[in-house]
């Protein structure tokens, strides 16, 4: 089998990756969301066929600019002590956390996808910790 070139293809085959591993796939326009242990994630497919990134949305929200300026201070601390993993926050007050790979083919994501996973939830627990300890 060819590997996927398109934007499409490549949803299309991470929505299979991921029914192969037992997830329960929704498919939107340029990503795939599952659910893992209660939280929601999102696989985001782009134009560049060698570019993909695992994401935990949306995790934590801020609403002062106090709240948000711990919330830079974790989400640095978190990067930095974090393989793989970014936590960023977004214009519209949350904090979200990805892992962005190069996997050409698209289907290298595969072996990798539960420690892409692992990464995040590493990421969220030690960013809340961090928030919480400020």
């Amino acid at each position: 089998m060819e590997s996927p070139k398109t934007r499409d293809e490549r949803i299309g085959w991470y929505r299979r990756m991921l029914e192969r591993a037992g997830y329960v796939p929704e498919v939107y326009p340029g990503e795939v969301r599952f659910k893992h242990e209660g939280g929601t994630y999102q696989i985001l497919a782009y134009d560049d066929q060698t570019y993909v990134a695992v994401v935990f949305p949306r995790f934590w929200s801020f609403k002062t600019p106090e709240e948000r300026a711990r919330a830079v201070v974790a989400a640095c601390a978190t990067t930095t002590g974090t393989k793989a993993a970014k936590v960023l926050l977004t214009e519209d007050n949350h904090v979200s956390a990805a892992v962005e790979l190069f996997c050409s083919p698209p289907e290298a994501l595969e072996p990798v996808l539960d420690l892409a996973i692992t990464s995040l939830k590493y990421a969220v627990k030690s960013f809340k910790e961090q928030v919480a300890a400020s």
